[in-house]
């Protein structure tokens, strides 16, 4: 039952790398 927690940190991390990237 952690997967969904596991997919949204995921998630969470890409797009702030993302942001990060574009900043």
């Amino acid at each position: 039952s952690g997967w969904l927690l596991w997919v949204s940190d995921a998630c969470y991390t890409l797009s702030q790398q993302s942001y990060g990237g574009k900043q």
